[in-house]
């Protein structure tokens, strides 16, 4: 979201990535897609007299082109395209840290610690295309990673009048970068929408969290924050999925549903401990994300969508080298968005896609704002 994002991940709270359009199909009169010349192709066809006009007629209008490529995910505009997308999401936590008892039944005696987290990400994104016959398509994404997080704690001194924070960045650097296959098996009629199948793999090039050492601040104890921070998730994850197109003159709907297995890897450090080392494995919990949703044109340039997309995660596990495996408390994730679109075909070739994304569960950001720029060679 956005369409789902599918949603390239941003992470939650607790780690797990919140992680995530089909060609160019050209449309005839009513909602049915066709394989019909795309908008690079005009000037091949017949250029005068009655003919030229019902060529024209037929030609698809170019916002109902780009969003089905964005509702879909198979870009068919050219045999080449290359994307440049910058996306921002926003993180805020709050968490009440109680340490006591109640006397009385009514009155707390000990430490009360109000812990906030502020997190922030960029996210530069660049993914190229080849399509061939806007039938297959092949793709890779790059992603380069800007993050800050700032930690806050009142309590320091058994006061809650005392605040004091600490604010931890990386990048930017290189997050996973991944390599996709995407095949449409059946071209939409009347009954039935159009369907893509997809594959993706995604490899752990970016930083990965295990081994990352928690440390105090030096003027308040009451903050534990990480000495760094990562910018990917450490392992090798398989994600097949499954894309449903349907034109419903004058609207687009779309449904997307995909599964991710994330393969076991082994680290030599996986303890948060400052001056501790201890290898271990770890079985990053595997997700399903899905979305759904409804697009429009406004006229032969502009159209907007929404969307409502969901990403369910179970809960992770690590073993350390010779002990027994055991879940991560928290680690599972369920994470929904609301989204809203728009395209706008700037020219033959060039599409700007800017989308923003509502976070409605405590797991997703609290939202998301991306802009995308779809270029066809």
């Amino acid at each position: 979201m956005a369409t789902p994002p599918a949603a390239q991940p941003s992470t939650t709270a607790n780690g797990i990535p919140i992680p995530p359009k089909l060609p160019r199909a050209a449309q005839t009169a009513g909602p049915q897609l066709a394989q019909a010349p795309g908008p690079r192709t005009v000037q091949s066809l017949q250029t005068d007299g009655y003919g030229a006009s019902l060529k024209e007629d037929a030609e698809p209008i170019r916002s109902v082109e780009t969003l089905y490529d964005e509702a879909s995910g198979f870009f068919g505009g050219g045999t080449y395209s290359l994307e440049t997308g910058i996306t921002y999401s926003h993180y805020d936590t709050r968490q009440l840290i109680l340490n006591g008892f109640l006397a009385l039944d009514s009155i707390f005696l000990g430490n009360i610690n109000v812990d906030q987290i502020n997190a922030d990400n960029f996210t530069l994104d660049l993914t190229g295309r080849y399509n061939l016959h806007n039938r297959l398509q092949f793709d890779v994404n790059v992603p380069f990673l800007f993050r800050d997080v700032t930690y806050e704690s009142a309590g320091a001194g058994n006061s809650t009048a005392q605040v004091s924070d600490r604010t931890v960045s990386t990048g930017p650097e290189v997050g996973d970068i991944s390599v996709g296959i995407s095949y449409k098996i059946l071209d939409q009629n009347e009954s039935r929408p159009d369907t893509i199948l997809s594959l993706r793999a995604k490899a752990p090039s970016g930083r990965d969290p295990y081994g990352i050492k928690m440390t105090r601040v030096a003027d308040n104890d009451n903050i534990t924050v990480p000495t760094d921070l990562p910018t990917g998730n450490g392992v090798w994850s398989l994600t097949p999925g499954i894309s449903l197109v349907k034109t419903v003159d004058p609207a687009v709907l779309f449904g997307n549903l995909s599964y991710t297995y994330n393969f076991e890897e082994e680290f030599s450090d996986i303890s948060a401990q400052q001056g501790t080392r201890l290898g271990g494995k770890v079985r990053l919990g595997n997700w399903w994300q899905f979305g759904m949703g409804l697009a429009f044109a406004l006229n032969e340039k502009m159209s907007l969508s929404m969307s409502y997309s969901q990403l369910i995660g179970r809960s992770s596990r690590i073993r350390q080298n010779g002990g027994d495996w055991f879940t991560v408390v928290g680690s599972d994730a369920n994470a929904a968005y609301f989204n809203l679109g728009m395209t706008y075909a700037a020219s033959n070739n060039l599409a700007i896609v800017p989308n923003l994304s509502m976070g409605l569960t405590p797991d997703a950001p609290d939202f998301t704002f991306s802009l995308k720029f779809p270029y066809y060679f």
